[in-house]
C-alpha cells in the first residue's frame, strides 16, 4: 500500500482538511485532490495538493523456461507475461519484439504482438532455444526500454 503522510504543525493555528477532519496530520492513500485550510485569529489560508496516479512499477517480463506442446492444455505454449499488467495488450507497450532462435541461430519465431505466444509447431522434435525480448513501456511518465534474454526447453 502506497501512502503520503501530510504533517502541518504550527503553534496557535487551526487546521481543517478536505475530508472535514482537524489536526496536524492527514493520510492520503489514493489519487485525488486534497486541501487544508489553516487559520488563526487574524486570517486563513487554503492550500491544495493533487495526487495523480502514475505507473510506478518497473515492468519485468516473466517467461517459463520450458513448455510442452502436447495438446493437454497445460504449458502448451511459450507465454510471456509482464509483471505490470494482468492482461497484456499491444496498446500497453510502446513497442514489443520477441525473437526465438534454435541452437544453430536460425530464427524460429518472431512477433511484435505481446498477446501472441509460440506453440512450437513449426519445429521438429524437442530442444533448447534462446529468446530475446525487447520492449518499451511507460515508467514515471517516461518511456523505458528493457531487454530480456533467456533459454527455454521445448519438451515433446
Amino acid at each position: 500500500e502506497e501512502r503520503i503522510d501530510l504533517q502541518l504543525d504550527a503553534p496557535d493555528v487551526n487546521i481543517r482538511w478536505s475530508d472535514g477532519t482537524t489536526g496536524p496530520s492527514f493520510l492520503i492513500t489514493e489519487p485525488g485532490t486534497y486541501f487544508a485550510t489553516i487559520s488563526d485569529p487574524a486570517c486563513s489560508y487554503t492550500d491544495t495538493i493533487v495526487v495523480e496516479p502514475t505507473n510506478c512499477v518497473d515492468c519485468k517480463i516473466y517467461a517459463a523456461n520450458a513448455f510442452t506442446p502436447n495438446g493437454d492444455g497445460i504449458n502448451d505454449e511459450f507465454v510471456v507475461t509482464p509483471s505490470c499488467v494482468q492482461n497484456p495488450t499491444e496498446e500497453y507497450f510502446k513497442s514489443y519484439h520477441i525473437s526465438i532462435f534454435d541452437r544453430w541461430g536460425q530464427k524460429v519465431f518472431e512477433s511484435i504482438d505481446p498477446t501472441v505466444s509460440w506453440d512450437g509447431n513449426n519445429v521438429d522434435g524437442q530442444g533448447v532455444y534462446t529468446y530475446t525480448i525487447e520492449y518499451e513501456f511507460q515508467l514515471y511518465r517516461k518511456t523505458q526500454t528493457l531487454v530480456k534474454r533467456g533459454t527455454l526447453t521445448l519438451i515433446r
